[in-house]
Formats: C-alpha cells, structure tokens, sequence
C-alpha cells in the first residue's frame, strides 16, 4: 500500500477498524451469553446486578486496549 501512495496514518486506522469491528462482534456475543438466563423458569444469569451497557463499555475498552497493545508489540518487529 505505501507503493500506492496510501499514508501510514491510514493503513494503521483501517487495521484499527477492521480489528475493532471484529471484536466487537465477539463482546457483543459475550454480553448476550453473560445476561440471558440459561435455565429456563429462573431469572438468574452470570452477572444478574450488572447492568448489560456497563458491561459491554467495559469489554470494549478492553479490546480498544488490546488492539493498541498489539499495535504496540508490532513495533518491534520489521517483518
């Protein structure tokens, strides 16, 4: 792509979004497996007194966190 013409600052933002809508399809799949009721006639879940939206911004700031820490390990190799 640097062949091309295409900015650096670029190529990194597009990785950023590809990692990060893949990530958030697997948070948004473990908020759903965390907040619904397995057995059928309780109400109990793994996180019951956790509300669902704390959950999911925590988790993807927690991938927000884990894409730049990848981003930062690739730093150190050139290949």
């Amino acid at each position: 792509m640097k062949i091309m013409g295409l900015p650096n600052w670029l190529h990194w933002t597009a990785w950023f979004v590809n990692n990060f809508l893949m990530l958030l399809v697997s948070v948004a799949l473990m908020v759903v497996m965390l907040k619904v009721p397995w057995y059928s006639g309780t109400d109990v879940t793994v996180f019951t007194h956790s509300n669902w939206l704390l959950i999911f911004i925590f988790l993807m700031l927690y991938a927000v966190a884990m894409i730049c820490f990848c981003f930062m390990i690739t730093s150190f190799f050139s290949k």
